[in-house]
């Protein structure tokens, strides 16, 4: 059975039916478990650095999600305000659209501006993609600019594979940290993960659709 240590998991709540009180579930495990860290939206950045209590714990926010083609200066508006508040880090997505058509330019000066404004206040740029949009040697040219621009962490999606983890780490060695996102936490105790070195574990969310 593969064990993770805690510390290297951060615990997300993205789920769009995600209400008050799943952000606060969220913490509560998060701080129960001494997790890396927690990731929420934007909107409830502020009542969760409000209510932290575990010293060291990092607040983390998503931009630009779930596709991040919408316009760079929003989205520097939006990192701005979430370094206001306290984070730590952001994700931004990966302009998917901009990078597949133009690989070498828009979605490159774009991360490069983002890095400028967010380690000159020493809050960490996490990229997030989903490997699926990106075939071939279109997902490793995304993963080099990332590290050519500065990104701290390359995050992959929940669609992503740890085949793909393992490929990224491979390309970045220590350069970069690497993370995956988990659907479902008994997936943590399957071998596939058990090289994975940073995960993030996706918060439950129970609906129903009236």
């Amino acid at each position: 059975m593969t064990i993770h240590h805690k510390h290297i998991i951060t615990y997300a709540c993205l789920h769009p039916a995600a209400t008050e009180k799943h952000m606060v579930e969220a913490l509560t495990i998060a701080e129960q478990q001494h997790y890396q860290g927690i990731v929420v939206p934007s909107f409830w950045v502020k009542k969760i650095k409000r209510d932290m209590t575990l010293p060291g714990m990092q607040l983390i926010t998503p931009i630009g999600y779930p596709y991040g083609y919408s316009r760079t200066e929003p989205k520097l508006t939006e990192i701005q305000i979430a370094m206001d508040e306290g984070v730590q880090a952001v994700e931004v997505a990966l302009n998917t659209s901009a990078f597949l058509t133009n690989p070498k330019g828009w979605a490159k000066f774009e991360l490069a501006r983002f890095s400028k404004l967010l380690h000159r206040s020493e809050t960490l740029l996490h990229v997030s993609m989903n490997p699926l949009f990106l075939s071939g040697d279109l997902f490793r040219d995304a993963v080099s600019i990332c590290r050519d621009m500065g990104v701290d962490q390359v995050v992959l999606s929940p669609e992503a594979h740890p085949d793909h983890y393992h490929k990224v780490k491979e390309w970045v060695k220590d350069y970069m940290e690497v993370k995956l996102y988990c659907r479902h936490k008994h997936l943590l105790q399957t071998s596939s993960y058990e090289k994975v070195e940073r995960i993030g574990l996706l918060h439950p969310v129970e609906y129903q659709l009236q």
